[in-house]
């Protein structure tokens, strides 16, 4: 997802994110006022509760439920408080994954998607390896590339952690192995062939 320009530069400001060689205050066990935050936790039954339970029934009728631990109630998480459909409120420090860095129903990520052209991107989900929509080299210099730190001119979009990682280890491994070849380019015939699985 491209968050724009104005999303980012905000981020930053409230989050006190810095780039790489800026050293900014620490704001470690500060209270940083956020509207949509609760103010703490708040527990109403066990984990999982009654409805998770009931929940859990239903879905193991359906699929294998056996590694589901509660179900959520998203609309009602905010911020670091993941709530339950018990209406249990937990402080978060699992979030999805490291998904949602900014915290659940983020104002901010709200009012993006209420804008048709962002909608768009979400709800046709392209592969924008192959298939990006038309505004996408612009979207990716006021959002990424105009945060990115000095001397970096290139971005990679990945959709998650993990493919980002595996991406990592690729390019590595094709720098490594481009060093040992002395850095010779493949030739056309390699690539028309190795689509055809052709020596």
């Amino acid at each position: 997802m491209l968050l724009s320009r104005n999303l980012t530069c905000s981020l930053q400001q409230n989050c006190k994110v810095f780039a790489a060689g800026h050293k900014g205050i620490s704001q470690a066990a500060a209270k940083i006022d956020v509207d949509f935050d609760y103010d703490g936790p708040l527990m109403k039954t066990e984990v999982p509760g009654p409805k998770s339970r009931e929940l859990m029934k239903q879905l193991n009728s359906i699929q294998n439920a056996e590694a589901v631990h509660f179900f959520c109630n998203y609309e009602e998480s905010r911020g670091n408080y993941l709530v339950d459909a018990d209406g249990n409120r937990m402080l978060d420090l699992y979030s999805q994954i490291s998904s949602i860095p900014i915290g659940y129903s983020h104002p901010s990520l709200i009012k993006l998607l209420q804008q048709p052209q962002n909608l768009s991107t979400f709800v046709n989900r392209p592969a924008l390896g192959i298939l990006p929509p038309e505004n996408f080299a612009e979207k990716l210099k006021e959002s990424l590339l105009s945060v990115a730190p000095k001397g970096l001119s290139q971005v990679v979009t990945m959709s998650c952690g993990s493919c980002s990682n595996e991406n990592a280890f690729k390019t590595i491994f094709m720098w490594y192995r481009n060093k040992e070849r002395g850095q010779k380019s493949v030739t056309q015939e390699e690539l028309e062939t190795c689509m055809l699985n052709q020596k």
